[in-house]
């Protein structure tokens, strides 16, 4: 599960002196042979357990079994979800979800979107490369990252816009806007929850860089560059190494973007 707060979904916590009554219920629920590991159920069949005065414990029951079906089948598609939001609609919980659950589903929902939209020209208040650069998506209010000597996270650049074309990553900034051209990006992944980019700097001999980019969907984020890199890049001639170079073996350094 990508999800940043897994931890807090679909479950609920009980008080001690519940906790005990819940797995008597639990228990009597198995040795009557309910079994909802398999999700092929209706609401009809359900109605006794809704109308008990355990239904609180039967509302926590359901959620259990719903988190350990997420486990195993979670996918980022259009039948994943619907099949969720089935599930949910037949357990009577779509009205019940805390507010993580429902960032839980509006997140699966924003990722399946951005992995399948038609990829569209926008507007931008800075100057394309050439008329052949798409700017394809933009993520506001996102902030840059690096690491410290010590391992911790310091904000780099904050308050900024991420955009991302057919040929680069822009960062705009009120004060500024940087490029990364794709032809410098080694590496890219999900680290901590952020969005990494490990990028050669040819200003620094070679060295390499490490960028970690936080926005309001990391994951999003990270699809949608995923998505336009694969597609771009086919037949994008990579940055050449001095001899002798390992890119493996870099230590990070000071970044000198290249400057729109």
């Amino acid at each position: 599960m990508h999800y940043k707060y897994q931890d807090r979904i679909f479950t609920r916590k009980l008080e001690d002196k519940e906790l005990e009554k819940y797995l008597e219920y639990k228990n009597k629920l198995l040795t009557n042979d309910f079994n909802i590991d398999v999700f092929y159920i209706t609401q009809n069949k359900l109605i006794e357990y809704f109308e008990l005065k355990e239904h609180k414990f039967f509302m926590i029951y359901c959620l259990e079994k719903i988190k350990k079906w997420i486990y195993f089948n979670e996918a980022y598609t259009e039948e994943y979800i619907n099949k969720l939001q089935k599930i949910l609609h037949n357990f009577r919980l779509t009205n019940k979800l805390n507010s993580y659950e429902t960032e839980y589903i509006n997140h699966v929902k924003a990722v399946v979107f951005n992995k399948k939209r038609n990829l569209k020209q926008l507007v931008t208040d800075f100057q394309l490369i050439n008329k052949k650069e798409i700017v394809c998506f933009n993520f506001s209010d996102s902030s840059i990252l690096k690491k410290d000597e010590n391992n911790n996270y310091y904000k780099k650049i904050n308050k900024c816009e991420i955009y991302i074309s057919n040929s680069r990553i822009i960062i705009n900034h009120p004060s500024y806007i940087y490029s990364i051209h794709f032809k410098y990006i080694f590496n890219y992944r999900l680290e901590d929850d952020l969005f990494r980019l490990d990028i050669y700097n040819e200003h620094e001999n070679d060295s390499m860089t490490h960028l970690y980019f936080d926005s309001n969907d990391n994951y999003v984020l990270y699809v949608s560059f995923e998505r336009i890199f694969n597609q771009y890049t086919k037949n994008l001639e990579p940055y050449v190494f001095e001899k002798g170079v390992n890119p493996e073996s870099y230590n990070k350094s000071k970044v000198d973007y290249e400057h729109d």
